[in-house]
């Protein structure tokens, strides 16, 4: 069981990169519903929406390794 805060927030964008979203987890587990941030930026025609979160933990670091 990771040691972590979990997240449920399934409509959240950056849920698929961050770790408190993807990695396997039992109850009983501490979870939460963190909210990114959501910045619109125009830049001359071009609109883009970032997204942040002070919570995020990427999870690319944890994807390759095994048990």
């Amino acid at each position: 069981m990771p040691d972590i805060t979990m997240c449920m927030n399934g409509a959240c964008p950056l849920r698929h990169g961050c770790k408190r979203y993807t990695v396997k987890w039992n109850d009983p587990q501490w979870v939460s519903m963190y909210q990114p941030t959501k910045t619109v930026v125009k830049n001359g025609g071009v609109v883009e929406t970032i997204y942040n979160c002070d919570h995020f933990i990427n999870n690319k670091p944890y994807i390759h390794q095994t048990k």
